[in-house]
């Protein structure tokens, strides 16, 4: 039951209808560099860097930008028409949730969605060049080998720029977490050296709507400055803890309360749907008696209801 409040949730923050103005401004200059790069008679790789801090709609732009080239590709108009395309993730549930987003969308599948390491290895089984490969959170793609799961070069990044004429990747640096999946600027600046790339930068904050203060706060708490709780929390629950399973406690009782909510009303709308079904049943089921069982009920009228 949580995990699919939780899938849902995210596709619909994911899948929106109508972008900012200023996500539009940032997708028309993405669409631009990729346009141009797929007319390029060189073999030079072009990269596309998305930045943008948790929170600023890396996402939704990069959800935005497939559907627009499967659309095009699919329906064999437009820019995009007659073009190979793919989408990864190293991340599985987010994986699952993109993929679970593809049956919402008449011009995606679900195999649209892959791991990283099975593009690369597919690609070099088989020789699949792709046109135009979009990495959400690229901070996750492997920056050195890893055997345990099948992937033996150096940088996944490096390996997804020999098989694609375009890659679109996001990064948020504050974001890296793990030894096998570090990665800097200066890393980043290296990889991409040799192709022809053009950065854009989502500033805006959309997920945390708050006050100044709470902002400036997260903000210094990130880059690892605790500075006094903001006076005015507005509707935030903001809280220091002195044990992580504390904080895990209180987490994991807030999802499961919202999540039973959000059954409760599934319910209640199951309930009403089956309430109408059977009042119809009746409505035909009465109409479809004969005069004689009609006069039984107490009905010699055949056209009232049943009260």
């Amino acid at each position: 039951m949580y995990n699919e409040f939780m899938e849902n949730s995210t596709i619909k923050k994911f899948n929106v209808k109508n972008l900012t103005q200023d996500q539009e401004m940032q997708l028309a200059g993405i669409e631009k560099f990729i346009q141009r790069q797929l007319v390029a008679t060189d073999d030079q790789p072009a990269v596309a860097v998305i930045n943008g801090k948790a929170g600023t709609g890396k996402s939704v732009v990069l959800t935005e930008l497939f559907k627009r080239l499967q659309n095009s590709a699919r329906q064999n108009v437009g820019p995009y028409q007659g073009t190979h395309n793919i989408f990864t993730v190293n991340h599985p549930e987010l994986l699952k949730v993109y993929q679970e987003l593809a049956s919402t969308e008449p011009n995606l599948r679900k195999k649209d969605y892959q791991r990283p390491t099975s593009i690369i290895n597919a690609a070099h089984k088989n020789g699949t060049k792709y046109d135009v490969v979009l990495v959400d959170e690229g901070h996750l793609l492997l920056s050195k080998s890893e055997p345990y799961i099948k992937f033996y070069q150096d940088n996944q990044l490096t390996e997804l720029m020999k098989i694609a004429k375009v890659v679109v990747v996001v990064f948020d640096f504050e974001q890296v977490m793990q030894s096998k999946a570090y990665w800097s600027h200066a890393l980043l600046d290296e990889v991409t050296a040799h192709a022809k790339r053009q950065d854009f930068d989502l500033d805006l904050q959309y997920r945390v709507q708050a006050n100044s203060a709470i902002l400036n706060w997260l903000d210094a708490f990130g880059e690892g400055e605790l500075l006094p709780l903001p006076n005015d929390l507005g509707d935030y629950d903001l809280r220091i803890f002195d044990r992580a399973a504390d904080m895990f406690d209180v987490i994991k009782h807030a999802t499961m309360k919202l999540a039973f909510h959000a059954w409760l009303q599934r319910v209640a709308l199951s309930a009403y749907q089956m309430v109408n079904i059977m009042f119809i049943w009746m409505i035909l089921i009465y109409h479809g008696m004969s005069t004689t069982h009609k006069k039984r009920l107490g009905r010699s009228d055949p056209n009232r209801l049943i009260r």
